[in-house]
C-alpha cells in the first residue's frame, strides 16, 4: 500500500481530514503533496504522521518500503533487530580469566550505545557528543572536521 493510501485510510478510520494534519499536528501542505507524488520523507515526518494518524513508525515505513526497494532492505534490517534482540551474556564476576573493566575518561565518558529504538533528539544528542569528543581530540580544527564528517558518516550508514 502507497503511504498516500495509508494516510487516506486512518483518517478515515479515525474521522479527520487532511487539513487536520496540517492546521493540528504540524504538518505542512508541500509535504503531503510529496507524499501523494511518491516522493521520500524525512524522519521527523515519519514521526509527526505517525503520532497525527495514531500508528507506528513502522507502519509507515513499511509503506515507504513498498514504494522504494531500498528502504525496504533498511526497514527489513531494523524489523529483523526487534524481533531478535541480542542478549549478552552475563559477566561471572568469580571468573578470573574475565577481562578487566576498561578506565573510563572522567571528562569525556565512553559514548551511548544506539538503540534500535532511537529517537531523533537521542541521535541528535549523540552526534553532538561525537562532534565534541573529536574536537577535543584534534588540536587542528580541519583535521577535527574530518574526523567528524568520517564519523557521522558511518553512523549514517549502518
Amino acid at each position: 500500500m502507497k503511504l498516500s493510501e495509508f494516510i487516506n485510510k486512518r483518517l478515515k478510520e479515525l474521522g479527520m481530514k487532511r487539513s487536520d494534519l496540517i492546521n493540528k499536528h504540524d504538518l505542512v501542505w508541500s509535504t503531503l503533496s510529496t507524499i501523494d507524488r511518491g516522493g521520500s520523507i524525512g524522519n521527523v515526518t515519519i514521526e509527526k504522521l505517525a503520532l497525527a494518524l495514531q500508528c507506528n513508525r513502522g507502519d509507515i515505513q513499511a509503506c515507504l518500503a513498498e514504494q522504494n526497494p531500498l528502504q525496504k532492505a533498511v526497514v527489513s534490517k531494523k524489523s529483523i533487530a526487534k524481533m531478535k534482540p541480542v542478549a549478552e551474556p552475563a559477566a561471572n564476576v568469580s571468573d578470573p580469566e574475565a577481562e578487566p573493566e576498561e578506565e573510563v575518561d572522567m571528562m569525556f565518558p565512553p559514548e551511548p550505545e544506539a538503540e534500535p529504538t532511537e529517537t531523533l533528539v537521542a541521535f541528535k544528542a549523540r552526534m553532538a557528543y561525537v562532534c565534541l569528543r573529536k574536537f577535543a581530540e584534534y588540536k587542528d580544527n580541519d583535521e577535527a572536521k574530518i574526523h567528524i564528517a568520517e564519523a557521522v558518516l558511518e553512523e549514517i550508514l549502518k
